[in-house]
């Protein structure tokens, strides 16, 4: 822009200066040329005069006139040109003077404005970094928040979490100090329930023995007078005396078992005069229980009474033996009929 400003006020200076010189030399021309004196011009004109009328010296008279007034009008009108052309040349002068400033104020304003629009722009930058700067150390001041508020939500939850754990620990131990409590009263109330029922059962299973011995010395010798009326009365030979023996003896067998059942068999509580029940028990050497099941299409009452049941058989355990050995059996089929 500064170059631009310079050539074109150089060109407006050398169109001012060849005006000047062009008018110069339009003077000095004029001046070169001499202008005869008027009374030389007479002269010569008297002279001639001898041979021409007065009329043709009258004209020529009038036509050098006009020639003189054309000389000056031309003269006039040619420094009247200068006056303008140096007119003129002023007025271009000034007016590319003017323009000259302008452009120079025009100039100095776009500098100006260039500079303002620089620190405007610098001053946008520095406000708008500032911004950013400012947004993003909100941003970081947020985040930051945020993870603080995250790990006190957690420590919040991880303090929430310990105190109901300690609360149901707590609560848990009071739990189980009122359970070892209500399980210590059950237990010593049961423990001396135990040992009522033991006692009494003691005292029913002491009566209940003898009352069995006295039974089973009466039905010994029922069988023992049955045995001796019938060899008596068939007179059967000594094989079916022996046959007979037998069957006595096994009879006797299962009767000394189911005896002893009976002996270790405790009375449900909802048992009822009347029930019985076949229990199939499997037994080994020696009378090693090895099981004991009720037969449940021929045994009566519900659930407790026929567990009740097979619990006496493997409490009986080991079973009395036959007093011929040839009568034992691995499996036998046992009527169990209860007695008041």
């Amino acid at each position: 822009m500064s170059g631009f400003f310079e050539k074109f006020r150089a060109f407006i200076l050398a169109a001012v200066v060849h005006v000047l010189i062009g008018g110069l030399l339009i003077v000095g021309f004029d001046h070169s040329t001499p202008i005869a004196k008027p009374m030389a011009r007479e002269r010569v004109e008297i002279v001639r005069g001898s041979i021409v009328d007065a009329s043709a010296l009258q004209e020529q008279i009038d036509k050098k006139e006009q020639k003189e007034r054309e000389k000056h009008q031309a003269k006039v009108d040619r420094q009247k040109k200068l006056e303008d052309a140096s007119r003129k040349a002023k007025e271009a002068k000034k007016k590319a003077e003017l323009e000259v400033k302008k452009l120079a104020e025009r100039k100095v304003a776009d500098k100006k404005r260039l500079a303002d629009l620089a620190i405007k722009r610098k001053l946008e930058e520095e406000a708008k970094s500032k911004a950013e700067a400012a947004k993003k150390k909100a941003e970081l001041e947020v985040k930051k928040l945020a993870e603080q508020k995250v790990i006190k939500e957690k420590r919040l939850v991880e303090i929430e979490v310990k105190r109901k754990a300690e609360e149901a620990a707590k609560q848990k131990a009071e739990e189980t100090r009122k359970k070892a409590e209500i399980e210590a009263a059950q237990k010593k109330a049961a423990e001396e329930q135990r040992k009522t029922e033991e006692v009494r059962k003691k005292a029913a299973a002491e009566a209940k023995r003898k009352a069995d011995e006295a039974a089973q010395k009466q039905r010994n010798a029922e069988e023992q007078r049955l045995l001796d009326q019938l060899l008596e009365s068939e007179g059967v030979g000594l094989e079916n005396e022996n046959q007979s023996q037998l069957q006595i003896l096994q009879q006797r067998y299962e009767n000394d078992i189911i005896q002893k059942v009976q002996s270790s068999w405790f009375r449900p509580a909802n048992f009822q005069v009347g029930w019985e029940c076949k229990v199939l028990v499997r037994q080994g050497p020696g009378g090693v229980v090895l099981s004991a099941a009720v037969i449940d299409s021929e045994c009566d009452g519900d659930e407790q009474f026929r567990n009740s049941v097979e619990s006496a058989v493997y409490r009986a355990d080991p079973l009395p033996p036959p007093e011929d050995l040839s009568l034992f059996a691995r499996e036998l089929k046992l009527t169990f009929r209860p007695e008041n």
